[in-house]
């Protein structure tokens, strides 16, 4: 028998949705996130890189209710380069009390923050 997933948070599942975008051609990666007008923005963290690619971007909230959206896009400074070989992924997640309730991944190339 299969195993049965729940999630507590759906109705907030339902609401929220984050997606990666890709530029066309060489530039830097961001992060839309579209919520409930009355949910808050607790803060945001970025895969912190070593020597690999970065991976992750994941947004925090708190719960709303309100049938109004708002949307906020978050630059990552990560880079993607379209032509670059070395080919990861990227994922977008929100996060609201202790659940993930939504999720983007998309393929990157290079996807590096660059040396200052």
């Amino acid at each position: 028998m299969g195993r049965v997933k729940t999630n507590q948070y759906h109705i907030q599942a339902m609401s929220f949705k984050v997606t990666v975008i890709l530029p066309a051609t060489d530039g830097k990666i961001s992060v839309k996130v579209e919520r409930p007008a009355d949910s808050k923005y607790l803060g945001h963290e970025i895969d912190p890189l070593d020597d690999g690619p970065a991976r992750y971007f994941i947004g925090f909230y708190t719960e709303g209710s309100s049938s109004n959206m708002e949307a906020d896009t978050y630059e990552t400074g990560v880079e993607h380069f379209p032509a670059h070989p070395i080919s990861t992924s990227f994922t977008g997640l929100v996060v609201v009390q202790n659940a993930v309730v939504a999720r983007d991944r998309k393929r990157t190339r290079n996807g590096r923050v660059p040396e200052q």
